[in-house]
């Protein structure tokens, strides 16, 4: 869902400025809310400290995750079988 556009004057140059005029109800009864995107799973913080001093906190905590996550699972990874090009 996203906010509604409606009769935006025209700019003398003929360009013209799009700004929102009203909002609308999302079906679970809560203001929509334009350009949210995912919520993520796992939040990091990119602090300009961190990035400053060469690190990537997003990146760094992605491969932490996978670590475990490889570390998890036992044994080596299956191997797929040919697909079945008969047809």
């Amino acid at each position: 869902m996203q906010m509604g556009l409606s009769g935006n004057p025209m700019l003398v140059d003929g360009g013209g400025v799009a700004y929102p005029t009203f909002r609308i109800y999302d079906r679970e009864g809560q203001w929509a809310v334009e350009g949210v995107g995912v919520a993520p799973d796992v939040e990091v913080w990119d602090l300009p400290e961190a990035m400053a001093g060469g690190g990537d906190p997003s990146l760094e905590k992605a491969v932490e995750l996978l670590l475990a996550e490889l570390e998890s699972r036992s044994g080596p990874p299956a191997t797929p079988s040919p697909p079945d090009m008969s047809d």
